[in-house]
């Protein structure tokens, strides 16, 4: 699930999970409009705090996802779906 979709799910602001996760709500905006892939650390902290249904693939922009795939990273790494 992308991260807009649970936090609407969710009725959650960007602030709140900001909050959880010790980061700033214009951090999260940011990570939910893909305008920037997040850090691993950054990443494993959503994935805990959505309890898994974020997904570090799921936080990848779009480019970062290709450049993965050319480098070979295993498909079930950088699946979307």
């Amino acid at each position: 699930m992308y991260l807009d979709e649970f936090l609407f799910r969710h009725k959650m602001t960007y602030k709140q999970l900001a909050s959880q996760i010790g980061m700033s709500a214009a951090h999260i905006a940011i990570l939910q409009n893909r305008r920037s892939s997040p850090s691993l650390v950054a990443a494993m902290n959503i994935f805990y705090a959505t309890e898994g249904k974020v997904t570090f693939p799921e936080l990848l922009r779009d480019d970062d996802v290709k450049k993965l795939r050319k480098k070979n990273v295993p498909q079930k790494v950088v699946a979307t779906e």
